[in-house]
């Protein structure tokens, strides 16, 4: 029996859970999972692959830190440049959201997503591969 994601995300992301952003932030994983996946990619972890990603936004926009908003805009985005004496920190938020994988290893929850990409990765192809010949076509 698959767990729903409420239930994943309860066990993973606690804080998640009870946020009033959470449908904001599962509808941002569901839609990026429908956009660069071919459907049953994740098979029966759908669930689990969509919650991890769900927390991936979550943690990388802040409101984990924050208890449901950070007044820190910054918060959980990876840093892309400091300089010492001019005490600057360039923070790389276009690079945060592009999904891509360096985005993905900024959190353990995108880390965990990238796991389970790689562990079907093999056998359904990721949408705008060439997959001509691949299944007798």
């Amino acid at each position: 029996m698959a767990l729903s994601p409420e239930q994943v995300i309860a066990t993973i992301c606690p804080e998640l859970s009870g946020s009033p952003s959470f449908p904001v932030y599962w509808e941002m994983a569901v839609q990026y999972i429908r956009a660069n996946y071919v459907q049953g990619f994740f098979r029966s972890l759908y669930n689990m692959a969509s919650a991890y990603l769900c927390c991936h936004y979550f943690s990388l926009m802040g409101d984990s830190r924050g208890g449901g908003g950070s007044n820190n805009p910054y918060a959980g985005m990876p840093v892309s440049g400091m300089s010492e004496n001019g005490q600057s920190i360039t923070f790389a938020a276009a690079a945060a959201a592009s999904g891509d994988e360096n985005s993905f290893s900024s959190t353990k929850y995108g880390v965990m997503f990238l796991q389970l990409e790689k562990r079907f990765k093999k056998s359904i192809p990721r949408m705008g591969v060439n997959t001509a010949g691949l299944y007798g076509v």
